[in-house]
């Protein structure tokens, strides 16, 4: 156990805190697992964050683990379930235990939370580093998920056993890999010690395996620790030498079931493994025999199958004499051809491996001697790869050894073959681009359409792109030639929001087109062409808006509020192209200056509530900008008016008579339309008393008059559903009671 705390003892030299960067969230046991797909983790498994600038210090813990440590907290924040909505669910923001952090890592606890409960069948996290309090949302993604990565940790490098005899200086425990060193797994014998080469493990021998992200665990009542009820078998390999010193794996020799499989009753996080390892049952030896016993394990992909990326940890076995010996597979060939040497460089490459003898099963890896080009699966001894030439997705071109890897299986030793490869790109044809515009100059807003030809005619594929200085055009950036040839219609203009788009200012601008190439035609350029933009003519509309009137109103009550509105537009409008005018609007009542407003989005406006009594004639000037041209609007008349009389009978009156009040000169088109349910407001010593409108005249009757003397006013009352201010007009009447 000793080696399994160098984890959570890493120390790191502390760095000024910023904002933290992760680079990569990794299983804790075998980082090399989540290199080339996306970490998938078991709840309840130990996970590493690799980055900069992670915690503002260095800090560790033991059981039990805590969920605050050095200054951070990690938040694990599934995605696609609710979460980041306006109503998210509560289990929205999930807590992980810590138990080591420092700038450069964080280990921590996988939460103990099953994606069914978020209804997935696995959950997708986004880690968020709590800093002092403060979050960074890292934009790293995880996964969790019962199908998640399993592995025995890897504490340091031990020898090449299988080299030790004739090579000593090559044995002794390492933290950093050297000459025939290979990765050491966390194994350890039944008293706590590791095994290594200098405690190597023997036929029949009970070692504990340290591992995480062990799944399928339930309690076991009898000792309350978390277990596998029916372990899953371990696969061991073996690693040999051929004459010539190149080391196979024998994978899948033996497969053992745990005697035990379950959580460390020590480290929550951390599972163990009880095994005990395969006995042979050959001749006796004569002379000692050290091997290499393989632990392969392979990562997972989105659906949970396992991929390419591989890792590999060993253990030191030792067969002494006057022990049995093992079988470990029967000696094959392996051979390799190319379907094309040299090949093209356009074209895919049929690689076709060939293991000897035929009854051969298992996989074959092919490498370029840098990384695994694929890795395909024998048919009676034989397997066809197909490797691309393109420089994108494939080999480049260049002269390589190509090598085919048999991994041995339970039966046969792995063997290896060689071929050598030479990819030449053939000559490209040379093309040249022209570029014409349909309009030019042209005005801002008018539709510009580019015609970009690319000679020789007519070349199958490639694309070209339009460029407009450091602007885009608003037609999509890359188009597909058709017959050689391909046209970009547009107003010169950028994305604004939505479905709008911004029409480029008056100017001169550069305008070049660029096809991509392909296989067999080189690319090009066009010269530029200068496209001058000029301004567009200006327009200017007006339009009125009355509390009682709506809009279009040509009558409003005296004291009420009016809005006069300019919509500054141009020509083009209507094409599709939008432009945004700014400037200002200067508004007039004839010839008296109302007021000034900036343009903004095409529109301006005042908010009047003063006009006098009579009729009013509106204009409207617009003073221009870079790109629209000064406008005048044309005249728009509205008329101010009140009421005529304002009457009551009998005055003076009595208590209890019934008095008789009368408005007239209330115009026709107040009561209906818009104002379809407006009322007059009588006013009788400061209470109101609302009657609905009535043209000409509008009348309303009360006999609760008490003795004395009251004062009456008129207005008009806001309408329903409008907000607008009560109009009161400048008559009273002052109502005596006797």
């Amino acid at each position: 156990m000793r080696y399994i705390l160098l984890l959570y003892t890493f120390v790191a030299l502390a760095l000024a805190q910023t904002t933290p960067s992760i680079t990569a969230i990794t299983n804790a046991a075998l980082p090399a697992l989540d290199q080339h797909v996306p970490v998938r983790l078991q709840p309840r498994s130990m996970a590493t964050i690799w980055g900069k600038n992670l915690s503002p210090a260095t800090a560790s813990t033991a059981p039990p683990w805590v969920t605050s440590l050095g200054g951070i907290e990690l938040h694990l924040v599934p995605f696609r379930v609710g979460c980041g909505t306006n109503s998210p669910p509560p289990n929205c923001d999930i807590v992980a235990s810590l138990i080591f952090v420092s700038p450069t890592q964080i280990n921590f606890l996988v939460p103990d939370v099953s994606p069914s409960a978020y209804g997935q069948q696995e959950l997708q996290l986004d880690a968020v580093i709590v800093v002092n309090g403060q979050r960074f949302d890292s934009g790293v993604l995880l996964y969790l998920s019962p199908v998640g990565d399993f592995a025995v940790f890897q504490v340091g490098y031990d020898c090449d056993f299988s080299l030790s005899l004739v090579q000593p200086q090559s044995c002794g425990y390492s933290q950093t890999p050297g000459q025939n060193t290979l990765p050491l797994g966390a194994v350890t014998d039944l008293a706590g010690n590791q095994v290594t080469s200098q405690n190597p493990i023997h036929q029949g021998q009970v070692v504990t395996l340290w591992a995480t992200g062990l799944n399928s665990l339930s309690t076991d009542p009898r000792t309350g620790l978390l277990q596998q009820n029916m372990p899953s078998p371990i696969t061991f390999g073996v690693t040999t030498s051929n004459a010539g010193g190149s080391t196979f794996f024998t994978f899948n020799w033996r497969t053992q079931t745990p005697l035990w499989a379950g959580e460390s009753p020590q480290y929550v996080g951390l599972s163990q493994l009880n095994v005990a390892f395969p006995t042979c049952n050959g001749a006796l030896a004569t002379a000692e025999e050290r091997y290499n016993v393989a632990m392969p394990f392979a990562t997972h992909d989105y659906s949970g199958h396992p991929t390419n990326a591989l890792a590999t940890l060993y253990m030191p076995f030792i067969i002494r004499p006057g022990e049995a010996t093992c079988q470990f597979g029967a000696p094959t060939s392996t051979t390799v051809v190319s379907s094309a040497n040299p090949a093209s460089g356009i074209q895919e490459i049929d690689f076709t491996v060939t293991v000897s003898p035929s009854g051969a099963s298992g996989t074959v890896a092919l490498s370029d001697g840098q990384s695994t080009l694929a890795v395909a699966t024998l048919v009676g001894g034989k397997a066809i790869i197909s490797v691309s030439t393109s420089p994108s997705s494939g080999l480049a071109t260049g002269n390589y050894s190509i090598q085919a890897t048999y991994n041995g299986s339970a039966t046969y030793l792995g063997s290896l073959g060689t071929v050598n490869q030479s990819i030449q790109n053939p000559p490209l044809t040379a093309t040249t681009t022209t570029l014409v515009a349909s309009a030019n100059p042209s005005v801002v807003g008018q539709p510009m359409t580019f015609t970009a030809t690319v000679s020789p005619c007519c070349l199958p594929t490639g694309s070209v792109i339009f460029s407009f200085g450091n602007e885009g055009l608003g037609c999509s950036d890359t188009l597909t030639l058709s017959q050689g040839k391909v046209t970009c219609v547009t107003f010169g203009t950028t994305p604004l929001t939505g479905s709008q788009i911004t029409g480029l200012s008056t100017g001169t601008y550069l305008v070049t087109a660029t096809y991509s190439g392909d296989n067999t035609y080189a690319s090009s350029s066009s010269n530029p062409v200068t496209q001058v933009i000029q301004m567009t003519p200006g327009q200017l509309s007006l339009s009125v808006w009355a509390d009682r009137g709506g809009t279009g109103a040509s009558e409003a009550a005296l004291g009420e509020e009016v809005l006069v509105s300019a919509s500054v537009g141009y020509p083009g409008q209507s094409s599709g192209q939008y432009v945004l005018p700014a400037g200002t609007v200067t508004f007039y009542d004839g010839t008296t200056v109302l007021g000034t407003d900036q343009v903004t989005e095409g529109q301006a406006g005042l908010t009047i509530y003063n006009l006098s009594l009579g009729t009013h004639v509106f204009k409207a000037s617009y003073s221009g900008d870079v790109n629209v041209g000064s406008a005048t609007s044309g005249g728009l008349t509205i008329t101010i008016w009140t009421i005529s009389s304002f009457t009551s009978t009998p005055n003076p009156s009595t208590v209890g008579q019934t008095v008789a009040f009368t408005l007239c000169g209330i115009p026709s088109n107040v009561t209906h339309g818009f104002v379809i349910d407006g009322f007059v407001r009588f006013i009788i010593d400061g209470t109101s008393d609302n009657v609905r409108i009535a043209s000409p005249c509008t009348s309303d009757q009360v006999n609760s008059l008490v003795r004395g003397t009251h004062l009456i006013h008129v207005g008009l009352a806001g309408t329903t559903g409008v907000t607008a201010p009560t109009v009161t007009f400048p008559v009273s009447i002052t109502q005596t009671v006797n």
